[in-house]
Parts: structure tokens; C-alpha cells; sequence
């Protein structure tokens, strides 16, 4: 089983990147806060992620430095071979899912879920409007 669940802040902007085959993604890095250590001597660990698709183009688009999310995903191991000839290793967590807990640093969501156009998935809802018969095209 691989599977990881973590909660952190972004430590800079996604980096939003196109593969040749124009897929999205996006790689970051956030802050996760060690259990068990004393709040005068707080420590973190630095974590890479990646996410894909159109979670890479929201997260980039919505959140920032300083912004907390929540991630579900898998460790993945890439290798690679420099310039130089040697073997190098990539590691970071793939985001199945992420949610977004807070906008910045120290600030929450404030408005309900009927106020936004954003549901809690992180995808858009329609406005509701009201149509007549005659506006159908059928």
C-alpha cells in the first residue's frame, strides 16, 4: 500500500509546467509540521509534490505561498541519468486530491458554500438562472 495524507503550506508559488504532449502540471513544495515537537522549537519538513491535469491549473491558479492545503497521494521514485552520465533519483508526492483549507497564510475560508461559485471540491458551479420554454432549442 502507498498512500499519503499530509496538510502543510505552499512554500513558494506552484510552478506551473506543459509537457511536449501538452499535459498539465504542476510542481510545489509544502511545510508539514512534525508531530510531537514543543511549539518553541517547531520543526517541518519540506515535501515536493506534483499534481496533474486541471487540480494543477486550479491549485496554481488559486493558491499561493503562504496557503494551506490538504493532499492525498502516493510516494513515486523517479530515476534519471544527467548530463554527466550518473543515475539520479527524484523523489515527491503525487497528489490524488487536494483541498484547499486556507487562501494565505493565517487565513481561513470565510465564506459558506452558498456565497461562493466554488463548491468543495474546488470545481465550479453554474449560476442558477431562470429559462423559458421558448429559450430550449428542442
Amino acid at each position: 500500500m502507498n498512500r499519503i495524507d499530509l496538510i502543510g503550506r505552499l512554500t513558494r508559488d506552484p510552478e506551473l509546467r506543459k509537457t511536449e504532449s501538452c499535459h498539465v502540471r504542476a510542481d510545489f513544495t509544502i511545510a508539514v509540521n512534525r508531530i510531537g515537537a514543543k511549539e518553541e522549537q517547531q520543526q517541518a519538513d519540506f515535501i515536493n509534490c506534483r499534481v496533474w491535469g486541471s487540480q494543477a491549473e486550479n491549485l496554481a491558479h488559486f493558491q499561493g505561498k503562504g496557503s494551506q492545503i490538504g493532499l492525498e497521494g502516493s510516494l513515486n521514485v523517479d530515476t534519471y541519468t544527467d548530463k554527466d552520465g550518473n543515475t539520479k533519483y527524484s523523489t515527491y508526492v503525487l497528489a490524488n486530491r487536494i483541498e484547499y483549507l486556507s487562501n494565505k497564510k493565517g487565513e481561513k475560508k470565510e465564506e459558506s458554500k452558498e456565497e461562493s461559485n466554488e463548491d468543495f471540491s474546488g470545481s465550479f458551479k453554474m449560476d442558477e438562472i431562470e429559462l423559458d420554454d421558448s429559450d430550449l432549442p428542442f
